[in-house]
């Protein structure tokens, strides 16, 4: 009877033990050992496929035009700076939801996922929308018109990155795939500039 408790015991625990401590160790890495090797690696990679022949990116070198976006309204300003002004309290608030959730054995870690989808995804484009110079309002507008893509990209990032052993490894292969995503969206804009110039030239020929 007692060695059916301990095992009982040790089949709940060692699972909830893990899970939290992978939980633990993504958030060190994600917020102390990997985002100067990550920004490094997005750069790298913008860099090469778009041509730009810069040694160092910075802030604002590329179009920062939006399609669709027509500024901020005061309401929406409001709303932005009250969650700006409780940012540190929300981000601790949720990771310790986080922590909490992910100590459930076997679900806990995918209801985690699912919550963190979104916002791990749209994380990975932000040194994009540094490069971009896009202020906080523009930024806030793509991640309420884009939020489905980028639950769908972080969904597929972090459970890559559970993957014991691989996960540091897994998370320079997200970025770099996040990178290649901005690649895309550059060169669909430079191609959308490029037609409207030609239809604009055409149009004052005529």
């Amino acid at each position: 009877m007692s060695l059916f408790f301990t095992g009982g015991m040790f089949s709940f625990i060692g699972p909830t033990t893990f899970q939290v401590m992978t939980f633990l160790i993504n958030l060190i890495n994600s917020l102390f050992l990997l985002p100067r090797p990550l920004r490094h690696t997005f750069d790298h990679v913008m860099n090469k496929e778009l041509g730009l022949g810069y040694n160092h990116l910075y802030r604002g070198m590329l179009n920062n035009q939006i399609n669709g976006y027509g500024g901020e309204t005061l309401l929406g300003r409001c709303y932005r700076n009250c969650k700006r002004a409780l940012g540190p309290e929300r981000f601790l608030v949720r990771q310790l939801c986080y922590l909490f959730l992910s100590a459930i054995p076997i679900i806990g870690p995918i209801i985690v996922i699912f919550l963190k989808a979104a916002r791990a995804g749209f994380t990975r484009h932000s040194r994009y929308f540094q490069l971009k110079g896009y202020s906080r309002a523009q930024t806030n507008y793509l991640w309420h018109k884009n939020r489905h893509l980028y639950f769908t990209f972080g969904l597929v990032a972090l459970c890559l990155e559970q993957i014991p052993v691989l996960n540091i490894y897994l998370a320079f292969t997200n970025y770099t795939g996040a990178a290649l995503w901005a690649v895309d969206v550059e060169r669909q804009l430079a191609s959308l500039e490029f037609e409207a110039s030609m239809e604009e030239s055409f149009s004052r020929k005529l």
